[in-house]
């Protein structure tokens, strides 16, 4: 891995410390210029002509093979999307949940994850319950079987949680949901492009995630991962051209796609797709994903250590051993995140964020950051500590 290349190729590090590849991580150089070509080729020629069109169509088609690939899926499984709270809603709705269905979440779901079944609760009185955070997989799963009645129709969980970095046995949760007739929906936005993913072996129904975080692509699209088996059982809450494979009216006609494409409808943002598949590029010729996590892994049981060695640091990310992630959250004795948060965002240009209901702030490891960033950090903190005890 030449990291000195890699930097030279993120702009951001040139500005900011970016910390914070869980929110919204930094774009190489070739993702952004791909954008600035595109967006002022289409404002040149008023919009996007029928070669233009055909063009950006083998783009998406080649970027949905691409992701296929890097995640152990099939095209045919891949549907591009806007963001994870897109896909999940699509899931969600049709499945036409009724009052007393129950759904089954974990309590440190992002609200992308947790959202659009309050809003089922809200409207169709489904029944919302959660199980309890844990790095001891057999206690999690446990609860979880406990919670797994027969009025259940569907698991939403993350990969990998957004708080605090927990890496949750999403295989055995498939597993189970599999076993009961239940449909598992899987929040990947703190996973792809982290760690490696293996969709097949994961063995989950759905797996959403974005392009703007771990990828180091842009903000506003994603992908959507739906098992082939599970196509024709998930019927999809609302239609529009792209989804069709053909239409008609009057009188009126519909089939839609055979594949994951039937969730995609609406204007898209063609560039965007173009612009994320020069960001997964960029990451696949720097470094294997498993390099890629290697080093996320070392880089946070290295600032670990250090945040232990300052006084008056918790950590709320746990050593999970091989289940490490880049994800570091901690907190300060006397203070809440937000204001820790905005130090080191205002005063040493760190990019982070509080977490863990403001108790912390959460900073990422991702593989380009080095030496510069972490003791930019750690400045910060002793820095905002001296003032609190001055």
């Amino acid at each position: 891995m030449d990291l000195a290349s890699i930097r030279a190729e993120i702009p951001a590090l040139r500005q900011v410390r970016p910390l914070n590849a869980g929110g919204v991580a930094p774009m190489p150089q070739v993702t952004s210029d791909t954008i600035a070509e595109l967006y002022a080729k289409e404002s040149a020629s008023a919009g996007m002509g029928v070669g233009a069109k055909l063009w950006f169509d083998e783009r998406v088609h080649e970027l949905r093979a691409v992701l296929a690939d890097w995640l152990h899926a099939k095209p045919a499984e891949i549907g591009m999307s806007r963001a994870v709270s897109e896909s999940i809603s699509l899931i969600a709705e049709g499945l036409d949940l009724q009052a007393g269905d129950r759904v089954i979440l974990t309590d440190e779901e992002h609200p992308s994850g947790y959202l659009s079944w309050l809003n089922l609760r809200e409207r169709r009185g489904i029944e919302v319950t959660w199980a309890h955070v844990t790095a001891d997989h057999d206690a999690f799963m446990a609860e979880l079987d406990s919670l797994a009645d027969e009025r259940t129709r569907a698991i939403c969980l993350s990969h990998v949680t957004t708080e605090r970095g927990f890496v949750l046995p999403v295989r055995r949760v498939a597993r189970l949901a599999r076993e009961r007739g239940i449909v598992s929906i899987v929040d990947g936005a703190q996973a792809v492009g982290q760690l490696p993913v293996d969709l097949h072996d994961l063995g989950c129904d759905v797996y959403a995630f974005p392009a703007f975080k771990w990828c180091m692509g842009p903000y506003g699209v994603g992908a959507l991962y739906v098992r082939e088996e599970r196509l024709d059982s998930l019927p999809v809450a609302g239609a529009g051209a792209g989804a069709a494979a053909s239409f008609s009216f009057p009188p009126g006609a519909f089939s839609a796609h055979p594949t994951a494409a039937r969730f995609e409808f609406g204007a898209r943002p063609y560039p965007l797709y173009v612009a994320w598949l020069k960001s997964i590029e960029f990451l696949r010729s720097a470094a294997s994903i498993d390099e890629v996590w290697a080093r996320n892994q070392r880089l946070a049981r290295e600032l670990r250590m250090e945040l232990t060695a300052i006084e008056g640091i918790e950590l709320f990310s746990p050593d999970q051993g091989p289940c490490d992630t880049g994800i570091v959250t901690f907190g300060m004795r006397a203070t809440t995140g937000t204001p820790l948060a905005e130090h080191l965002v205002g005063h040493h240009q760190v990019q982070c964020r509080r977490a863990h209901h403001d108790q912390g702030v959460r900073v990422c490891t991702h593989f380009f950051i080095d030496r510069p960033e972490i003791e930019a950090l750690l400045d910060g903190i002793r820095g905002f500590r001296a003032q609190g005890s001055a």
